[in-house]
């Protein structure tokens, strides 16, 4: 019945579709699946899935052969389901353990993305349970030669990208457990077991020299902060970094801004990091010329410091934000009595119009309130662990306000649910 509909009529139903309803709507009749090929093409194939194994490996490339479908491929995210990567190829490897290059599975990859999918140039490693989260390294394992572990999945599409020149666009490294997914040390991604030289090829800078965005957001040690701070300084065009691990230290938060790295830098995101006052306020106050954006989630206060004074110090050194987003700020002192961060009295402001407290499917809930003096909306989140705010969000212009605001109403309270959290951020910093 659709498919009898005036083309316009029927192109504005199938704008209004969500995405998942696309392959069954396509399905049904041959006008369908051709009315709707362009917003296929382009929503629901822009982003393609592979734990690189033989099969999905085959999917990519029935796809990249299909000409209405390939140039609209612009994200490939490698994601694994049960702790590895590569099932069904043999992966050589150097007595060291390093990858030997020319090897199959790398070859049909990229092949792939140097001659087919010369769109898809933003990549995402998602692992959801790594089994090398802890000391277990795929090198030594018994069957080591058919799996690949995340951190050599990085460096393959690294030495991939030097070896066909392709330029990277986007960059996110991402990896949790399925059993602790608030734990910042349930997935822990080692340094790339790359060739020395690698670093320092003229390929390598061209390799970064487009992207921007980069994302570390796993566990890391201390060693490997020389390697993500030599990423970061090859991307001359990052806007977007987002750096989640417990292990972010203070020397590496200083040597990222000693060195005058992301000049260019518009959107910050800290998680499960534990932060200094002064170096807060000095990072903001030296990419003021260009940052607009902060998100800090979990993030600790060091100790015999507050958020309180933290806030008022963002606030004096911050005007330039359009985008704040703060959730699960702790303050550990010394372990008994760790706190979190809350807002109470932000929830006696003004109920927005038409502003209902809505339930997300993480377990948080949110509203939206009014400020007192600009009636700017700000949204306020809450969770089950607790019956004050313990999130805000604002976007907008009146960032100086939502600052004071949230400097004034700022309250430390202690939380025995949020204890176990709290305790794991003071612990690893």
């Amino acid at each position: 019945m659709l498919s009898k509909l005036p083309a316009e009529i029927l192109q504005l139903v199938l704008n209004n579709l969500p995405p998942a309803d696309f392959p069954s709507v396509r399905l049904s009749s041959r006008d369908l699946h051709q009315h709707s090929l362009k917003r296929f093409s382009t929503e629901c194939v822009a982003t393609v899935r592979t734990d690189l194994t033989p099969r999905s490996l085959h999917e990519l490339e029935e796809i990249s052969d299909l000409p209405y479908l390939a140039p609209n491929v612009r994200y490939l995210q490698f994601r694994h389901v049960d702790g590895w990567f590569g099932d069904g190829f043999f992966w050589d490897r150097f007595p060291s353990g390093r990858l030997r290059p020319g090897q199959a599975g790398a070859n049909m990859l990229k092949d792939l993305l140097a001659t087919k999918l010369i769109n898809c140039r933003s990549f995402r490693f998602d692992c959801p349970y790594d089994k090398t989260s802890g000391k277990v390294d795929a090198s030594t394992a018994p069957d080591a030669f058919s799996h690949l572990t995340s951190s050599e999945a990085v460096s393959l599409l690294f030495s991939i990208g030097v070896e066909a020149n392709i330029t990277i666009e986007s960059l996110v490294m991402a990896c949790w457990n399925h059993v602790r997914r608030w734990c910042p040390g349930s997935g822990e991604m080692v340094t790339p077991k790359l060739p020395d030289d690698l670093y320092f090829q003229a390929k390598f800078s061209t390799l970064c020299s487009n992207m921007s965005e980069l994302a570390f957001e796993y566990d890391t040690e201390d060693q490997h902060h020389d390697w993500m701070l030599y990423i970061i300084a090859r991307c001359p065009k990052l806007e977007a970094l987002s750096l989640g691990s417990g292990r972010i230290s203070q020397e590496f938060l200083g040597r990222f801004l000693q060195d005058k790295m992301a000049t260019k830098l518009v959107h910050l995101r800290l998680k499960f990091v534990t932060l200094d006052t002064r170096l807060l306020s000095d990072l903001l106050c030296r990419r003021q010329a260009t940052l607009r954006s902060l998100h800090l989630k979990y993030v600790a206060i060091r100790h015999y410091q507050t958020w309180r004074t933290t806030l008022g110090s963002i606030a004096a050194s911050s005007q330039q934000l359009t985008r704040l987003s703060i959730f699960g700020l702790t303050n550990p002192p010394p372990l008994r009595d760790q706190c979190v961060t809350v807002f109470p009295s932000l929830a006696d402001l003004e109920l927005a119009p038409g502003s209902t407290c809505t339930q997300s499917a993480s377990k948080t809930r949110h509203e939206y309130r009014l400020l007192k003096q600009s009636d700017h909306r700000i949204k306020l989140k809450y969770t089950s662990l607790c019956k004050e705010p313990v999130g805000v969000s604002y976007t907008g212009s009146a960032m100086q306000e939502t600052l004071d605001a949230l400097a004034e109403a700022a309250t430390d309270v202690t939380t025995p649910d949020f204890r176990p959290l709290v305790w794991l951020i003071g612990l690893r910093n």
